[in-house]
């Protein structure tokens, strides 16, 4: 979701309600490439707003929380991670997997960084393994909101 878009407000609510009422669960992934940066209050907010929703995903008990780019604002998910609580996955593939999970001190839980897996073929790559990633991207947490009916098992 793109800061200053003047729908945000009113589709965020609805999105939330008809989410709630299907049993769906849905996570914030901050735009901060389309209309520039959030401010970090205003991130803040709205997890902390929409978090203790039922309809509100979260990853080990934390709030999900994903962006697109942004990487110039890193040090600021110190702050939002202290006063949300919440699991952060930014994708910063400008950046790149490995520079985007040690931005400001290692502040991203995971990355959704397009080569958010190991690439090449060294032992030092590993690090990666293992870690969510691209969840945000499958298109079928997206679709299955459209069907009421929808099932989505998730496992590790």
């Amino acid at each position: 979701m793109a800061y200053g878009d003047p729908t945000n407000e009113n589709s965020v609510a609805a999105a939330f309600q008809h989410a709630s009422s299907l049993g769906f669960q849905l996570f914030f992934s901050f735009d901060y490439a389309g209309n520039g940066p959030w401010p970090k209050s205003e991130v803040e907010s709205l997890i902390n707003s929409y978090s203790g929703s039922g309809a509100y995903f979260h990853y080990q008990s934390r709030p999900f929380v994903s962006t697109f780019e942004g990487p110039d604002q890193a040090e600021d998910w110190i702050d939002i991670e202290a006063a949300t609580g919440c699991f952060c996955i930014p994708d910063w593939s400008s950046l790149g997997a490995k520079p985007a999970m040690t931005k400001a001190g290692g502040v991203a839980d995971a990355t959704s960084c397009k080569d958010g897996g190991t690439v090449g073929n060294t032992v030092s790559q590993l690090q990666l393994e293992f870690r969510p990633w691209n969840v945000a991207s499958e298109a079928i947490y997206f679709t299955a909101l459209l069907v009421s009916s929808a099932t989505i098992e998730v496992t590790r």
